[in-house]
């Protein structure tokens, strides 16, 4: 039953993962169409963001999941993440899916693992692959 709970839990975050970053280009387009503008608007919210929450959701993060298979992390983790990625991806900027939803996804396992007694890297592993093989399936 933990498990089933876990794969719905990791496929509704996985569907409001891609649901917001389809969805983030549009809310520029409510403000400009021009992509120049779209960079600087995208630019300066992510500035913000990072001096007011930090690195840990800039990038990659790899230090910020391979931590979160050791010791247990906030859902606000993921949020953050997706939003970060949201505001980037959705202005201009390139990159990948990929690696967001490695984060999210460990970050959700990790949190979630205290809830359902089961063990926390066991839990941020279910999680990395869960959101990630959603993904690759939306593609």
């Amino acid at each position: 039953m933990k498990l089933v709970m876990l794969g719905i839990v990791f496929g509704a975050t996985g569907f409001i993962f891609n649901f917001v970053l389809d969805n983030s280009s549009k809310v520029y387009n409510i403000f400009t169409k021009n992509p120049y503008v779209k960079a600087i608007l995208g630019g300066v919210i992510t500035i913000i963001l990072f001096f007011i929450l930090g690195d840990n959701y800039n990038g990659l993060g790899q230090p910020f999941i391979n931590d979160s298979f050791n010791n247990p992390v906030s859902i606000i983790d993921s949020i953050w993440k997706i939003i970060f990625t949201a505001v980037a991806l959705g202005s201009v900027f390139q990159g990948g899916r990929g690696n967001p939803t490695f984060f999210v996804g460990t970050a959700l396992g990790s949190w979630i693992a205290k809830f359902i007694n089961i063990p926390l890297a066991s839990s941020a592993a279910l999680g990395r692959i869960g959101i990630f093989v959603l993904q690759r399936h939306y593609q």
